[in-house]
This record gives structure tokens, C-alpha cells and sequence, in this order.
């Protein structure tokens, strides 16, 4: 799992590896108030791959309106 994360997100393999540690003990509660870095790369490919397939949408640059869609897809998931 850690060589394939770090050649596909180009992660640093000790600071991917301490935060898996990290995270595993939840030592840290509740100081993240979102989720942790390498993390949530992976659970946004995760979720662009689940939910839009290929080929994606073009990514959206501007940050106001991300608070705006995002909220959007969770209903959308948790419609169904």
C-alpha cells in the first residue's frame, strides 16, 4: 500500500507512513478539525473515481464556489 500511494500521489514515504501511525492511534483527537493530509488526497481520488468515472469534469478553481458543491454531492449520495 505505501509504495503504491507514494508513487501514485508522489507522497514522502516517512511523513505518509507517520501519518497512517498517526491516524491508526488517534492519539490526536479531536485537535484535526478536518481530515489529514495525504488522507484526504486519497479520499478525494477515491470519490472523483466513484462518483464521476471517466472521463472527469474539469476541476473548478475558485474556492467559493467549492462550498457551494460540495454540500450538493453529499446529498446527492446520501439520497439514494
Amino acid at each position: 500500500m505505501v509504495p503504491f500511494a507514494v508513487k501514485r500521489f508522489g507522497f514522502e514515504p516517512d511523513a505518509f507512513v507517520h501519518e497512517l501511525v498517526d491516524s491508526i492511534i488517534g492519539d490526536n483527537y479531536p485537535v484535526p478539525d478536518r481530515m489529514l493530509v495525504h488522507n484526504e488526497r486519497i479520499v478525494h481520488e477515491y470519490l472523483m473515481w466513484a462518483m464521476c468515472g471517466n472521463p472527469r469534469p474539469q476541476p473548478v478553481n475558485s474556492t467559493s464556489t467549492q462550498w457551494k458543491v460540495e454540500p450538493l454531492r453529499c446529498c446527492y449520495i446520501f439520497s439514494r
